[in-house]
């Protein structure tokens, strides 16, 4: 079990029990979203 306060991972599964979680980064900082962007530009 984490502290409150860790990081998780966007995907992480909950298990157990209740689960909250706060986004500290806009969804463009996702390594997803900076693999798109550089295939887009790469084209």
């Amino acid at each position: 079990m984490e502290e409150p306060g860790a990081e998780v991972f966007a995907g992480t599964l909950n298990g157990e029990g209740a689960l909250e979680v706060r986004s500290a980064k806009p969804s463009a900082d996702t390594t997803l979203a900076r693999i798109i962007h550089w295939v887009e530009e790469h084209q």
